[in-house]
Parts: structure tokens; sequence; C-alpha cells
């Protein structure tokens, strides 16, 4: 099966609010024990060398 994601540049207008960030920071820590997917790991290592706005 074939999935499709689609990201927003979080944070390039605007901010996050405080009770969001409250809500998913955790989310992470539900998913003990399991491996984190290839394809995600390469995105967020490519998308860590993008320059921020405003920099």
């Amino acid at each position: 099966m074939r999935r499709l994601f689609l990201l927003d540049p979080t944070q390039c207008f605007a901010g996050f609010k405080a009770a969001y960030l409250l809500h998913v920071l955790p989310m992470p820590l539900r998913h003990g024990g399991v491996a984190p997917d290839p394809d995600w790991l390469r995105l967020q290592e490519a998308a860590a060398g993008f320059p921020r706005p405003g920099r």
C-alpha cells in the first residue's frame, strides 16, 4: 500500500501555540519500542540542512 503525506512548513509564517505543543510533544513517547521509518529519518535529516526563514 502506498501512502501520501503532505508536509506543512511549520513555523514558517507563525509559531506554535503553547496548548498545541503540550498536546503533541508527548506523542512520540506513546509509540515506544517501534523503530522509526527510514524514509522519515532521511527526510528529517535533509530538512535539518535547509535555512530557516529570516536568517
